[in-house]
């Protein structure tokens, strides 16, 4: 809709004139859709645009609607103009004068939605459990605050939020960020994530961790529930968090929600017995995130068709390699690659040697080149494991292929040696550049 001076007043008048050269057009309107008497009204200036059947009474149409009641839409339609009509009964209310879109020939276009979340990246962890990590915008266009709630845990078996379990704790985080947010993680067999929006509130949230128990699929359905009233146990969510759990109007946090030192308090029941929990519903939504990313992490090594593997060996924790073109790099490398990571590394003469701190995927970027001295870089998309004091082990694993990534044993392998940021230099095998690597993803 072409741009025109505002009606500065609630008067319908000013609103007809604005609209009716748009009558016949197909226009794109902007506002706060509702429920109204006629069917569905896009709010604007004070009046709006409705939103029926104009000529069947079907209302399987109206119902496509139904997940944006009271959110911020843009609706494209060909606007239509309607005189309205006196009821001739006392017990009938009339018909208003009014713009409208035929429901039939509505578009909705770029509508707000309430939640997006975006995969990121996986931490393995003792199986069957994973941890994946997504980024998470929330928006509130209500009126009003809104509680928000997400799975804390995923997998078969893992019933819909709210629908079976209780609470027995919940664990307060304020992670630090460009303005306030709070997250409660509830605890116990119906445990979840809950924040509380205000009105007309966006928060994004990096790096936020649900966990799975089982064999990730490709496609993952994640559960959003808004809700006007929690109570945990009889009491008001916000008495839970201890503190005033209501989030800024704008906010974007780029650490983990649930780092440690972020925690500001806890509280559990007596006996860590269970509690209900009860919501004033308003909305559930489910979204499908894609996981193509971890697909193509736990599929690297056999899909990564690298012919040559470098020389690196491992003896009791700790791998050898020769330096420069001696250590045979490959002339190409594939799209993801298993990366060594160590915290000490030692260069004797024609020996470079380390321990196994880490083992990383990065996905890298184009460029490589097999010369010495020429640094390859890459973003962290993944840990397969970490365990400090385990580091022969971890290796192994890896090697094994049995229960990191569940790739079959004797495939061959893409590695890669990551110097530590103490090591006085920038060479690694493959020129895997830790200054360009470590910055873009997760803390090693």
């Amino acid at each position: 809709m072409a741009a025109s001076p505002k009606c500065r007043s609630s008067d319908f008048a000013c609103f007809k004139r604005k609209m009716m050269p748009q009558v016949g057009r197909r226009i794109t309107v902007e506002g706060i859709l509702a429920s109204a008497k006629l069917g569905w009204l896009v709010t604007f200036e004070h009046w709006g645009v409705y939103v029926y059947n104009a000529h069947e009474s079907d209302g399987t149409r109206m119902n496509t609607l139904d997940n944006f009641n009271g959110q911020r839409v843009k609706l494209m339609g060909t606007l239509r103009y309607a005189p309205g009509s006196p009821s001739q009964r006392t017990d009938a209310a009339s018909i208003p004068e009014h713009f409208f879109f035929d429901m039939r020939e509505v578009k909705v276009i770029s509508p707000r939605a309430v939640a997006e979340i975006k995969f990121r990246e996986l931490r393995m962890r003792k199986p069957p459990l994973v941890e994946l990590y997504f980024d998470i915008a929330l928006r509130n266009d209500r009126a009003e605050p809104r509680w928000f709630l997400l799975p804390s845990n995923l997998g078969p078996g893992t019933s819909a939020l709210l629908t079976k379990g209780g609470i027995d704790g919940v664990e307060v985080f304020g992670p630090r960020g460009k303005g306030r947010v709070v997250v409660g993680h509830f605890l116990g067999t119906g445990g979840f994530y809950a924040l509380l929006l205000p009105a007309r509130a966006e928060v994004h949230l990096r790096m936020f961790p649900i966990s799975y128990w089982g064999d990730v699929p490709n496609q993952l359905e994640v559960e959003v529930v808004t809700a006007k009233r929690l109570t945990i146990g009889g009491e008001p969510a916000a008495a839970w968090f201890g503190l005033n759990p209501t989030s800024s109007r704008r906010a974007d946090i780029p650490e983990s929600v649930l780092t440690q030192n972020r925690m500001l308090r806890s509280r559990h029941t007596p006996d860590r017995k269970e509690v209900v929990t009860l919501i004033e519903e308003e909305s559930r939504f489910r979204i499908e995130v894609s996981l193509r990313e971890m697909n193509k992490i736990s599929g690297l090594i056999h899909g990564s068709r690298i012919i040559q593997e470098t020389s690196v060996e491992s003896r009791a924790g700790s791998i050898r390699s020769r330096p420069g073109n001696s250590s045979n790099p490959p002339t190409a490398i594939p799209e993801y690659m298993a990366v060594i990571v160590a915290s000490s590394i030692q260069n004797d003469g024609s020996v470079i040697s380390g321990d196994v701190r880490k083992i990383i995927v990065v996905r890298t970027n184009p460029g490589y080149g097999r010369s010495p001295g020429h640094a390859g870089t890459g973003q962290v998309v993944a840990i397969i494991c970490a365990t400090p004091n385990q580091s022969a082990s971890l290796f192994y694993q890896l090697l094994n292929c049995e229960r990191a990534i569940g790739v079959p044993p004797g495939i061959p392998m893409a590695y890669a040696l990551l110097m530590s940021s103490r090591f006085e230099g920038n060479y690694c095998l493959l020129k895997t550049s830790v200054e360009s690597v470590v910055p873009r993803g997760p803390s090693l």
